[in-house]
């Protein structure tokens, strides 16, 4: 999470820049500063863009999931984004947007972890975990998202809001705990006095829950889109957020919601209408 708002922070500061610049460029090209005259379909445009994503599953909220003591080290799994969208021009400033997208995305997580519960899916049971757990998570989907714009003439860029349906394809989870102790579970914390056995670095315990996870989600997004260079081209940065858990509600391994959180940065290009 924090490298997604660190990453943003960054880019936002920077679109913002070119704002002036570009400020020579008219972001509502003439064809759309009024409708008048002009056929249904004429009202219409269309482009691709072209991007990446930064993120993943979470903990929501992040304190259910980590605890104080416990340390991670995440590496971000960066691939290429690809898509489509189909723009229907209200007035000057306001449009409608309906964008397909091919995301792909993912993470790797090394976590020493104090007091980790989750549920063993044999027996339904809980099982407490402390020590080093290696975690690896790929979200590859199908986006379809509905999005609102308003646009800011003078800055040469535009607000985005919107939301979005995902279908998930291949999603992959496996933990690995590498090294330490598993006990039982009482009231949802671990009991001490009450260990389950040891696990072993030359003996990682490795558990796939690929099949256990959640085929869908849908959640919302914004963000801002600065023109850049020429009237047809911009940079995009968002944030989304998904509402629906990444496992299925009858495997629900961990004992809190995990949800989609992640940020996006693309380049569109918007053909003009004939």
């Amino acid at each position: 999470m924090k490298k997604i708002i660190l990453i943003t922070a960054l880019l936002v500061p920077t679109m913002l820049g070119m704002a002036e610049e570009n400020r020579r460029f008219s972001l509502v090209p003439d064809m759309f500063r009024s409708n008048e005259n002009r056929t249904f379909f004429q009202t219409f445009s269309t482009g691709f863009q072209a991007g990446t994503d930064v993120g993943g599953a979470m903990p929501v909220p992040i304190r259910d999931g980590f605890g104080p003591n416990d340390k991670m080290n995440v590496s971000l799994r960066i691939r290429a984004a690809i898509g489509v969208f189909v723009t229907k021009h209200l007035t000057e400033r306001w449009t409608m947007s309906l964008e397909g997208t091919r995301r792909d995305f993912g993470m790797s997580v090394l976590a020493r972890v104090d007091e980790q519960v989750f549920v063993d899916l044999e027996t339904g049971g809980q099982v407490g975990f402390r020590g080093l757990v290696h975690m690896e998570m790929e979200f590859p989907m199908w986006e379809f998202a509905l999005l609102g714009r308003y646009s800011f003439e003078n800055i040469g860029g535009r607000a985005v809001l919107g939301v979005y349906y995902a279908r998930n394809r291949n999603t992959r989870f496996v933990t690995e705990p590498r090294s330490g102790m598993l006990f039982g579970v009482v009231d949802g914390r671990l009991d001490f006095d009450n260990p389950g056995g040891m696990i072993l670095p030359d003996a990682p315990l490795t558990q796939d829950f690929s099949y256990a996870m959640s085929k869908w989600d849908f959640g919302v997004l914004a963000g801002f889109e600065q023109q850049i260079l020429f009237p047809q081209l911009f940079l995009t940065a968002r944030v989304s957020k998904g509402f629906n858990d990444i496992f299925h509600p009858d495997h629900r391994y961990l004992t809190f919601n995990m949800r989609q959180i992640r940020g996006s940065f693309a380049l569109s290009y918007n053909f003009r209408p004939r």
